[in-house]
């Protein structure tokens, strides 16, 4: 078990104890209770729950490390791919209808100034 879950056990039995000691045991919970508590209201379960995660983060090997770490490139790049797709496909579109309009326009500008050029080759002499 845990110490976190100990002490949550703890506070939550009443510290154990019982018969004629049974008001110290209330009291000494209490006191436990009371110091679990930090001045800025952050509870201490939750303190210890996070020491108990570096902890764990501190005895983790390199090659486990690695792995987590890949396997949390492996989500990342899952979760962003659908988006790529569709950002990819709107630029293409974008790039298309770009390359068109482009198209169109260098199309429109040759053909008038071929046009002027067989006027002026037409009523050259």
């Amino acid at each position: 078990m845990c110490i976190a879950a100990a002490v949550r056990q703890m506070s939550q039995d009443g510290g154990g104890g019982g018969g004629a000691g049974g008001t110290e045991a209330v009291s000494e919970k209490r006191r436990r209770t009371a110091s679990l508590t930090m001045d800025d209201g952050e509870d201490a379960v939750e303190r210890l729950e996070m020491t108990e995660k570096l902890i764990l983060e501190l005895n983790e090997t390199w090659e486990e490390k690695m792995k987590r770490t890949e396997q949390i490139r492996h989500e990342r790049y899952w979760l962003i791919t659908p988006w790529v797709i569709k950002r990819c496909h709107y630029c293409f579109e974008q790039l298309r209808e770009t390359l068109a309009d482009f198209n169109n326009f260098w199309h429109e500008t040759l053909r008038k100034n071929l046009v002027q050029i067989r006027i002026v080759l037409n009523t050259s002499p």
